[in-house]
């Protein structure tokens, strides 16, 4: 995206949940730490510096290649705060990917802008559910086919299927839709003519009564 010049505003991993006070409150996380680029080192709440320690390549499942910065604290022995900060038994050890961190500040600032805002608020209407009854409730997870003319012809079949799912449901539908309505009209008929006869019934009595005398 960033090399096509297209705006980046897909929710990464834990975006919501960094919405959260609990993550937003807690100072140990990786990811609230204080960062000094220039420096090249991050602060602990204690304010200990993690210095670079090197670097390290992991490649995924699918081939792709990230590069992770490792920071190190030099001494943790007898911090009070060790038992909230790290579990480990030595110093404490981060792993940073600086990459992925900036393409995750990109996103965050432009899905919390007015612009963001608005496209978010689309997105649960428009495409959501449609992807959600693809992979879901038709299981499919994943293109057989390669190449972009291959994934196009692949997702067309898969909408049209869809697409005719949706017809074939419309009548139904607009059935069940037609017998609630006559339902409902009924019910009201039953419900006025009830309180017709309520509020109307001590008075024909009394009209009958003096009719007869």
């Amino acid at each position: 995206m960033e090399a096509r010049g297209i705006d980046n505003f897909v929710k990464f991993t834990y975006f919501h949940k960094e919405q959260n006070k609990s993550f937003k409150n807690n100072p140990f996380l990786p990811d609230n730490l204080f960062y000094n680029p220039e420096g090249n080192f991050y602060v602990c709440p204690m304010g200990q510096e993690l210095e670079f320690i090197g670097q390290y390549q992991r490649i995924s499942d699918r081939g792709d290649q990230s590069e992770f910065s490792l920071y190190q604290a030099k001494r943790c022995e007898g911090c009070p705060l060790r038992g909230s900060c790290h579990k480990a038994q030595g110093n404490r050890r981060i792993e940073v990917n600086h990459n992925l961190k900036r393409h995750k500040d990109i996103a965050r600032t432009n899905l919390t802008s007015e612009k963001g805002l608005m496209h978010r608020s689309k997105r649960p209407i428009e495409p959501e559910a449609v992807f959600g009854q693809i992979k879901s409730n038709r299981k499919f997870n994943r293109f057989r086919l390669k190449g972009l003319e291959g994934v196009a012809v692949e997702f067309g079949l898969i909408s049209i299927a869809l697409n005719i799912s949706k017809m074939a449901k419309k009548p139904s539908i607009e059935a069940k839709s037609s017998f609630k309505a006559a339902k409902l009209s009924l019910k009201n008929l039953i419900f006025d003519s009830t309180l017709y006869y309520r509020d109307w019934w001590p008075v024909m009595l009394n009209y009958n009564r003096f009719s007869a005398i």
